[in-house]
């Protein structure tokens, strides 16, 4: 008995360790500073980003020429908008944005960094590979509006503490996995009967797998229902990128939990109808 109940009891365990571990090994593997660069490249690649950030970029110069000389602005804004695309789209455009994402990872994983930002200065050079140099009046402008922010991204202390804890807490996902793997085996070696553990294991992992696969629909739904338009595609773009992989895991270990536990309901059947009457009387 005592040892049926700690089969039991190791089958949730492993269960649970599942259902933490994967996710937290996702998020460990896609913010190491090369995926993370490779996930910002791979997103770059989608035409809503490239047209957002180009849009960004655009309002981001027309509004602090407005602020320093209002009169240009018009003329600086026919001059920039239509080589925005053209530089967004370019190769040193593209290795530029992976460097940003990789320090950009960095400082938002340092608790001591605040502020992330993507600024016009960033890509100065690229401008004028891509597009050729600005018309002289322009570039006077521009220099008098500064380093103009793309994007930028600001945070309290306290945000940017839980961000570096939850970095730290991710690690844990490999080893979740492995003490669950460990759990589920001691769980069957343990047990008196094995075929009704195994059956159990397949069924906590189905289990965990299902769950993570709901939650992360659940939470994708979320995300997006308050966006429209390029935003909400930019954040589908951006959500599909860095959690596709947990949708992918969750389903390869739903497909092997369910093969586990048929297998283990096949063969218990069959070992009970191979069971000998027990004699009447």
């Amino acid at each position: 008995m005592a040892r049926r109940h700690a089969a039991v009891l190791l089958v949730l365990l492993g269960t649970l360790l599942v259902a933490l571990g994967l996710p937290l090994r996702q998020v460990h593997q896609a913010t190491r500073p090369a995926a993370f660069a490779e996930h910002a490249e791979a997103v770059l690649r989608r035409a809503a980003v490239r047209d957002a950030l180009s849009e960004a970029a655009v309002r981001a110069i027309t509004r602090e020429v407005t602020r320093v000389a209002p009169a240009a602005a018009p003329t600086v804004r026919s001059a920039v908008a239509p080589r925005a695309a053209a530089v967004v789209g370019s190769d040193g455009f593209r290795r530029a944005w992976r460097e940003t994402a990789r320090i950009g990872l960095k400082r938002t994983l340092d608790d001591r960094r605040w502020t992330v930002a993507f600024t016009v200065t960033d890509v100065a050079g690229i401008t004028t590979s891509a597009t050729g140099p600005l018309p002289a009046p322009v570039t006077t402008v521009l220099r008098r509006a500064g380093d103009v922010p793309i994007f930028r991204f600001e945070r309290s202390r306290t945000a940017a503490v839980r961000t570096e804890r939850a970095e730290r807490l991710s690690g844990l996902g490999r080893p979740f996995l492995l003490a669950a793997t460990a759990a589920l085996f001691l769980a069957l070696l343990v047990s008196p009967a094995r075929g009704p553990t195994a059956l159990r294991c397949g069924l906590g992992v189905l289990g965990a797998a299902a769950f993570l696969l709901v939650a992360e629909l659940v939470g994708r739904t979320i995300t997006l229902s308050g966006l429209s338009g390029g935003d909400r595609d930019v954040a589908a773009a951006v959500w599909d990128e860095l959690l596709g992989g947990l949708r992918t895991d969750a389903l390869v270990l739903a497909v092997a939990g369910l093969a586990v536990a048929l297998v283990a309901a096949v063969a218990g059947g069959r070992g009970a109808g191979r069971r000998p009457a027990r004699p009447v009387g």
